[in-house]
């Protein structure tokens, strides 16, 4: 009798704690701290040099590129639940490729219902569970990129192009110091 009671009591205790555990948020993972890349939108690659990205903030907002303008909104995440809402962008007119895709983007992150971060990747679900989108975790370290100018500050209060038929480079390594050189 006492291994039964036993048994029952550390039961009851599972379903509790899984309970618990369940109404905790941020279950589905942690979005926040990370600038996520959309790797993949409704099953197909991204249209080449969109950037569509994510970023969530721990107060509940959520902005990034959609390919052409830039979005921003609430979310709320609650256990693997996610919903977006009072979702707004600019208005500027892409190549049609990439205004198909950034309103399919948008309309995803209007329909996700759930959501899974796993190591790197996070992937947003609909309500019957289907794959909605996946994104990579993208990193923010400087170290050993290349980055084209497109515009810079002309000194007189305005960013001016560069001209046309040249191109200039940045390129970012790490240096170590010390404070006896």
């Amino acid at each position: 009798m006492k291994k039964i009671i036993f048994s029952i009591g550390i039961s009851t205790a599972l379903i509790f704690l899984s309970a618990c555990a369940a109404s905790q948020p941020g279950r589905g993972g942690n979005l926040t701290g990370t600038v996520w890349a959309l790797s993949e939108l409704g099953g197909k690659s991204v249209v080449s040099g969109t950037g569509i990205s994510a970023l969530f903030t721990s107060g509940n907002k959520v902005s990034g590129s959609a390919g052409c303008n830039q979005y921003s909104g609430s979310y709320t995440a609650s256990g693997s639940s996610i919903t977006f809402s009072q979702l707004t962008s600019t208005m500027m007119m892409c190549d049609t490729p990439v205004m198909v895709q950034e309103t399919a983007y948008l309309k995803a992150l209007g329909v996700a219902k759930t959501y899974t971060v796993k190591g790197s990747q996070l992937s947003l679900f609909d309500s019957g569970g289907s794959t909605l989108a996946k994104y990579n975790a993208q990193s923010q370290d400087l170290q050993g990129t290349s980055w084209e100018v497109i515009g810079y500050n002309n000194g007189k209060q305005a960013v001016t192009s560069v001209m046309i038929g040249t191109t200039l480079h940045r390129r970012f390594w790490l240096k170590r110091h010390s404070f006896w050189e």
